[in-house]
C-alpha cells in the first residue's frame, strides 16, 4: 500500500486590497496546473490537499492547505513554490517537506469534488442542442426545476479549454483510514483517497 509521509504548508495572506476569494482563485489555478503537469509526467497523481479550516466560520475554505506526498522527495519534484512564484505578496509555502505528525492526526477525510447543477440558461442551452425543435423559455422553465444550491465551500475557476467560469465545490468526509491506491485529480481531491487530518 502506498502511503502519505510528508506534507507542505499553504498559508494565504488575506491583504486589503484583493479578497481571500481572489486570492484561493489565483492560487487554485496555479495548483491546477501544476498538478495536472504532476500527472502528466508520473501517470497517476499521488499528490492530495486537505483543509485545515474547512467550514471556517471566517471563510468557508479557511487560509489553510495542506499537500501530500507519499515521499520527501515526491514533494520536492512537485515544486509548487515554483508555480506558486508569483503570488509571494499572498501565499505563503513551507519551504521544506515536513514529517506528517502521526501522533498529531485525529481523523481521515477524503476532500472531493462535487458537481452541482448550478446554471440554468447552460441547462437550457444543452437541452436545445438536444432536441433544437423545443423553444429556449420551455427549455429554461425545464432547466429552472433541475437547478440546485449548494451551501458547500467552493473556489471561483476557469476552465482553460471552454474558458467558461464555474464553482469548484469541495467536499469533505471523515472516513475511517483507507487501504486504496492513492488517486487523485488534477485539483488533488479523490472520490476514494483519503488524507490525514491533524
Amino acid at each position: 500500500m502506498t502511503e502519505f509521509s510528508h506534507y507542505q504548508e499553504v498559508t494565504l495572506i488575506e491583504q486589503p486590497e484583493i479578497s481571500l476569494g481572489v486570492i484561493w482563485q489565483k492560487f487554485y489555478m496555479q495548483l491546477h496546473l501544476a498538478l495536472a503537469d504532476y500527472r502528466t509526467r508520473n501517470g497517476i497523481c499521488s499528490i492530495g490537499v486537505s483543509f485545515p479550516e474547512y467550514q471556517s466560520e471566517r471563510f468557508p475554505l479557511g487560509t489553510k492547505l495542506r499537500i501530500f506526498g507519499t515521499s520527501k522527495e515526491a514533494l520536492e519534484e512537485f515544486n509548487l513554490m515554483g508555480w506558486i512564484s508569483q503570488l509571494g505578496d499572498y501565499v505563503h509555502i513551507t519551504k521544506f517537506p515536513r514529517e506528517i505528525p502521526w501522533k498529531g492526526v485525529t481523523s481521515y477525510a477524503i476532500f472531493s469534488r462535487k458537481e452541482v447543477k448550478t446554471n440554468p440558461d447552460r441547462l437550457a442551452r444543452r437541452r436545445i442542442k438536444r432536441n433544437p425543435s423545443i423553444p429556449f423559455e420551455e427549455a429554461l422553465y425545464h432547466a429552472q426545476k433541475i437547478v440546485k444550491k449548494c451551501h458547500l465551500p467552493y473556489v471561483n475557476m476557469r476552465s482553460l479549454t471552454s474558458k467558461r467560469d464555474f464553482k469548484l465545490f469541495i467536499e469533505k468526509n471523515e472516513v475511517e483510514k483507507l487501504d486504496v491506491q492513492l488517486d487523485f485529480s488534477s485539483y488533488g481531491l479523490s472520490k476514494g483517497s483519503a488524507v490525514p487530518i491533524f
